[in-house]
């Protein structure tokens, strides 16, 4: 885990330097400020340990995205939900309500939701950004068990979790797709009982609306 956060890092440190330097100056017929409407696909990454041992199709996973945002000058507020559905579960537990289980099987699909505040590079061609903020995540599950004495179940809830996303991407002028590179990590307790992090990297790719 340290290992994939010390990328993160590196790749953060890299690029805010970059959107740091002295912009050159944009021309009149780009906009100041400006709403935006974004839909798209979102691929999960590379999916750290705990995440990735309780579900074992988090690798590549395309879900969907919606956002919408507010720019000012350098400055956007960004609201979105994103989706996912999983479908090969593995609880690994031994006992469910003081039962003996002898196999269980899971699916989730859960919907984040985030609020970002990003900072903007806005050159001649492109605008870029980077920045970041808190998600919340609701998580719903099936999680089926066959016990020991023969007899099965079926088990279904709802828990949520909180966390935090950071963000790297950008635009070209002109050019309705957006691209962004993402890290997130969001605390979660399954039906299961078990408590991991559902975390990772995702690559996301947008059809974008109103911006410049």
């Amino acid at each position: 885990m340290r290992f994939f956060i010390l990328i993160t890092l590196c790749l953060f440190g890299i690029t805010l330097p970059a959107l740091a330097q002295e912009e050159e100056p944009v021309t009149a017929t780009n906009k100041d400020i400006y709403f935006e409407i974004d839909a798209g696909a979102s691929m999960m990454l590379v999916p750290l340990s705990g995440f990735k041992a309780n579900y074992n199709d988090t690798d590549y996973n395309v879900g969907w995205r919606a956002a919408t945002s507010l720019t000012y000058n350098r400055f956007r507020f960004e609201y979105g939900v994103i989706g996912h559905q999983f479908k090969k579960g593995l609880p690994r537990i031994s006992s469910y309500q003081n039962q003996a289980v002898s196999d269980s099987t899971s699916e989730m699909s859960f919907v984040q939701r985030e609020t970002l505040f990003l900072w903007l590079k806005n050159e001649d061609h492109r605008v870029s950004f980077i920045g970041g903020g808190p998600v919340t995540v609701s998580m719903d599950e099936t999680m089926k068990l066959d016990y020991a004495n023969g007899q099965s179940a079926t088990i279904k809830g709802t828990s949520t979790g909180n966390g935090f996303k950071l963000v790297v991407g950008g635009k070209d002028r002109g050019n309705f797709m957006k691209n962004t590179f993402s890290y997130t990590s969001t605390k979660m307790t399954s039906i299961s009982g078990k408590k991991f992090y559902m975390q990772g990297y995702a690559f996301t790719v947008q059809v974008s609306f109103g911006g410049p």
